[in-house]
């Protein structure tokens, strides 16, 4: 519910505007709500405070950065996250960028797939049958093991080990 997520980041920072993290959360509902001026200015807003944790911040961007693929703007998500796979982060943060920025690179049906798996935007929520499925297709549409890799990072959140170990 964007509107209201939008709503109750405000109400908090008006008491605390200090809070990165809601913050963070803010831009990215902002962003989801295509609202991305919006959401641009706030992650400005937290990359000029020395504060901000540097996670809080990449989770921002990233999250404009699946908003405007999800609009479209592919040029634009793919800019962000190629700045994003630069910066320090985690192994899975930056596997998770290299999928999303070769699915855009390779565009078609597998982007849009892997956007449905990836993206919050996309619909699908994250660890569910569809996600399975999804990965399934992807695995018909390219022969390199994108599509397994992603249904073995599902079984593996879902401690399904066993079920991934093949994949």
């Amino acid at each position: 519910d964007p509107p209201a997520a939008q709503r109750t980041c405000r109400a908090i920072l008006e008491i605390d505007p200090g809070l990165a993290g809601v913050r963070g959360a803010y831009a990215g509902v902002l962003a989801r709500g295509e609202r991305t001026a919006e959401a641009e200015e706030q992650i400005a807003a937290l990359a000029r405070e020395p504060s901000t944790p540097p996670p809080v911040l990449a989770s921002a961007r990233e999250a404009l950065a699946d908003a405007l693929w999800n609009q479209r703007q592919v040029d634009l998500a793919r800019a962000l996250y190629a700045e994003l796979r630069q910066a320090p982060t985690t192994e899975d943060r930056r596997r998770t960028l290299e999928v999303k920025a070769l699915a855009l690179e390779q565009g078609g049906p597998q982007a849009e797939l892997v956007r449905k798996i990836l993206s919050p935007e996309g619909g699908v929520p994250p660890a569910s049958p569809v996600v399975m499925h999804l990965a399934g297709e992807l695995r018909r549409v390219r022969a390199d093991g994108l599509g397994a890799y992603l249904a073995a990072r599902q079984l593996i959140a879902t401690s399904e080990f066993r079920a991934a170990l093949p994949l």
